[in-house]
């Protein structure tokens, strides 16, 4: 009978030193496995839905650096607000995979919807808010906090 003492390789000999050291490697790849593993599987979709949130003050860095900003006030309200006016529009959101649907506060039967991909907490890129011709590629916007 074969015991972790004895080599596989040798039966019924004592572990030769390359088994030894085969062993030893195989144990710390087995736990570094193990490790990775546990963290896989503890990252769940409710990390990834914390990420889609939007809070604070985001600032038009392309493709006109300062022309607008973005006051996401709460879940649910956005204010756009243009360079050198102390005016805002008032917008209800809401995001809903890649898209954001903006519904403006003083017309509610009017709602627009535009692709959205949120980077991180303080950047995302966004389809053009302003008016365009429809024959020109679509243009997308970066704004950061």
């Amino acid at each position: 009978m074969l015991t972790k003492y004895h080599c596989a390789r040798h039966l019924k000999q004592p572990l030769c030193s390359i088994c030894v050291y085969y062993k030893k490697n195989m144990d710390k790849k087995v736990l570094i496995g193990i490790i990775i593993l546990i963290g896989m599987i503890s990252c769940n979709s409710d990390d990834d839905n914390a990420s889609k949130s939007l809070s604070g003050t985001y600032t038009e860095t392309l493709p006109i650096n300062g022309r607008s900003e973005l006051n996401f006030v709460n879940e649910n309200t956005v204010i756009k607000t243009e360079s050198g006016s102390a005016f805002g529009n008032e917008f209800t959101y809401e995001l809903i995979d890649n898209v954001i649907k903006l519904t403006p506060n003083w017309d509610d039967d009017t709602a627009t919807e535009f692709e959205i991909q949120i980077m991180n907490s303080s950047k995302f890129v966004i389809e053009n808010l302003y008016p365009s011709i429809p024959e020109t590629p679509t243009i997308y916007m970066t704004f950061q906090k």
